[in-house]
């Protein structure tokens, strides 16, 4: 219901600021504070929803070398991991697999590219995650 008002309510002010935008396109001020403020107001709410909302990424990391010393670091660092033998185009892989928070892919990447600067990562958005291991939460209990 929020989501539905805050909507509408979005979509009230765009009409009124872009019918003033449009009644005048040679009035430069006011046509760039409405880009700068649309620009703006976007980068806002990106940065807001990566703070405060908490969604998941599911990182899949394709090892030929060093797949088990990737699994072991990954899971001493608080990730679950779940490993597949895979066959590539050039022979045996390892895949590894894991569903973290959106905030951790850099943290988790570093530490793929430390051990396996050649790794081949695919990430990918998670829906929707319901139990299995999450890693660590900030009072060091398993989530």
């Amino acid at each position: 219901m929020i989501a539905s008002a805050l909507a509408g309510l979005e979509a009230l002010i765009f009409a009124v600021v872009i019918a003033d935008v449009v009644q005048d396109l040679n009035n430069i001020p006011n046509l760039i504070a409405y880009c700068f403020g649309a620009g703006f107001g976007s980068w806002v709410g990106m940065a807001l929803e990566a703070k405060l909302i908490r969604s998941y990424t599911i990182v899949n990391v394709f090892a030929n070398q060093d797949g088990l010393e990737i699994t072991e670091a990954l899971r001493q660092a608080g990730y679950g991991v779940t490993t597949t033998i895979s066959q590539g185009r050039d022979g045996e892989v390892l895949t590894l697999r894991s569903v973290i928070d959106r905030r951790q892919v850099k943290t988790f990447m570093k530490t793929v590219h430390q051990i396996n600067p050649n790794a081949f990562i695919a990430i990918e958005e998670a829906r929707g995650v319901t139990r299995g291991w999450l890693g660590m939460g900030r009072d060091g209990r398993a989530i």
